[in-house]
């Protein structure tokens, strides 16, 4: 999770531009500080408080930057299908044990209008897409996990409406027929 999150951070400033990162030496920092002194720019610590650390890195290029992609094969139903997620998007190597209960549970009928909230990368609305001829809409409020929703919906060949945001916060009242969630009740 460390290096993809730097390498979003370190892609989004244009040479030149600096990346602020701080936080406790035993809780992580450490890492961060480690993956940028392993790149082409200039790290160097600009300040220390006890055991927090600030650093400063100056990005010098970020075209050879990549993320870690994880790869998940799922069959649903008569369905194999393909997704892509990354470190730090919840059950980034496969179905969990909620989304499984959720997709074996819940029938729909023809032309129902789903929302798939708190998607991640678009297990539960790929899914469905796939089986079912419904209106599917994923929403999450992060925008990574989106990026990845809309990328697996391509991937797997189904028209989907990918969509950042705060839960419900824009949509009209009575938009959808059924709502699945498999909330991230994890996250704290």
């Amino acid at each position: 999770y460390v290096k993809n999150a730097l390498v979003d951070l370190i892609r989004a400033v244009k040479l030149g531009g600096f990346v602020f990162v701080a936080g406790q030496q035993q809780r992580g920092i450490k890492r961060y500080k480690s993956f940028l002194a392993s790149q082409d720019g200039y790290s160097t610590m600009i300040g220390r408080d006890g055991d927090v650390r600030a650093y400063a890195y100056e990005v010098t290029g970020n075209e050879s930057l990549e993320k870690e992609d994880i790869t998940t094969r799922f069959s649903y139903e008569s369905k194999d299908l393909l997704f892509r997620a990354e470190q730090g998007l919840f059950a980034k190597n496969g179905v969990d044990d909620a989304t499984r209960l959720l997709l074996e549970t819940v029938s729909y009928e023809q032309g129902v209008r789903v929302l798939d909230a708190c998607c991640g990368y678009g297990m539960i609305g790929v899914s469905l897409a796939c089986e079912y001829d419904v209106s599917v809409t994923m929403c999450d409020d992060d925008i990574v996990a989106t990026s990845y929703a809309e990328e697996n919906a391509a991937e797997n060949d189904v028209d989907c409406d990918v969509v950042t945001c705060d839960c419900l916060d824009v949509f009209d009242p009575a938009s959808f027929d059924r709502i699945i969630s498999n909330p991230p009740t994890h996250a704290g």
